[in-house]
């Protein structure tokens, strides 16, 4: 397990003496021609370098300035985290990247990764954690940009606060999720997902309003949150959605009402077996056959 620290500026990840064991370069020099740092932990140190090869380390870390990715069908196996409070990791155009792991944000006001460049796409498999007051973890701007996120929990932790926010104009979805957990958080108005515009796909997913005010899980200010499959979990302060939403539960969908001392569990919607054949209630189709006519014509013969 070894720290190391870039030395040089515009540069690609894997460029000769581009890593050293200390901060001012006087240490020992990375081997760059391997390629599995999967113990090892990578510090800007101030300078901005490209990465446009897969790649595996325990963890990225954004201390002063930002790293970029570049290409398409990049891999990555790292923690990512930014400390930095206006330095953003950014998403080259024509480029898209797939992360397995966590992204935090401490305190990074623009995004810890922001996305404003033009098709570009990431997909990550891990939590987002944004703690600190402003602080965003994927921050949406560009009109084709577009971020998947799965298998994992999304909290925010500070006072406006967002793991995912989008402010750009655009009807297409360009946020999706799948089997994860979105929390709200525990100070003022953090919300684990906040569309001031644009709009979100949420599938299969646990959404838990947070203990603090305004702290939904999902704050969609535009256009319809699209719900599928998702249990919703209320708090004293806050509900799990504010804004527009469609929503289609499965039979095993919960939605569970905040109360002192117990809350209420809700069922929304009866199994098939239970609904008139052809009604469709959220993601359920009736089976039930209605009575046939003429057994009730019977009765009277």
């Amino acid at each position: 397990m070894a720290n190391w620290y870039a030395q040089l500026a515009s540069q690609n990840f894997n460029s000769f003496h581009q890593w050293n064991s200390l901060p001012n370069g006087t240490g020992d020099w990375l081997d760059t021609e391997v390629t599995d740092y999967s113990t090892d932990t990578f510090y800007t140190n101030g300078k901005i370098f490209t990465i446009s090869t897969d790649l595996t380390c325990a963890k990225l870390i954004c201390d002063v300035n930002f790293f970029r990715f570049a290409g398409t069908g990049l891999v990555i196996h790292a923690d990512i985290e930014n400390n930095t409070q206006y330095s953003s990791i950014d998403i080259q155009p024509n480029s898209d990247v797939t992360i397995f792991g966590d992204l935090i944000a401490n305190g990074t006001e623009n995004g810890a990764i922001c996305m404003y460049q033009d098709n570009t796409t990431l997909n990550l498999y891990g939590d987002i954690i944004a703690t600190g007051d402003y602080s965003l973890g994927v921050q949406l701007t560009g009109m084709t940009t577009f971020a998947n996120i799965y298998n994992g929990t999304l909290m925010a932790e500070g006072e406006y606060a967002s793991c995912v926010f989008s402010a750009q104009y655009n009807d297409v979805a360009n946020l999706y999720i799948n089997n994860c957990t979105l929390i709200g958080g525990t100070g003022f108005d953090a919300n684990a997902i906040r569309l001031e515009d644009g709009s979100c796909i949420i599938e299969n997913s646990t959404l838990i309003a947070g203990t603090g005010s305004f702290c939904e899980a999902v704050k969609s200010m535009a256009f319809p949150a699209i719900l599928n499959g998702c249990n919703m979990i209320s708090s004293e302060w806050s509900m799990p959605v504010t804004g527009s939403m469609v929503y289609a539960p499965n039979p095993d969908n919960y939605w569970e009402i905040w109360g002192n001392p117990n809350p209420s569990i809700l069922a929304l919607v009866p199994d098939a077996a239970n609904l008139k054949k052809g009604i469709v209630c959220g993601n359920v189709t009736g089976t039930l056959a209605p009575a046939s006519p003429f057994r009730r014509l019977n009765r009277f013969v």
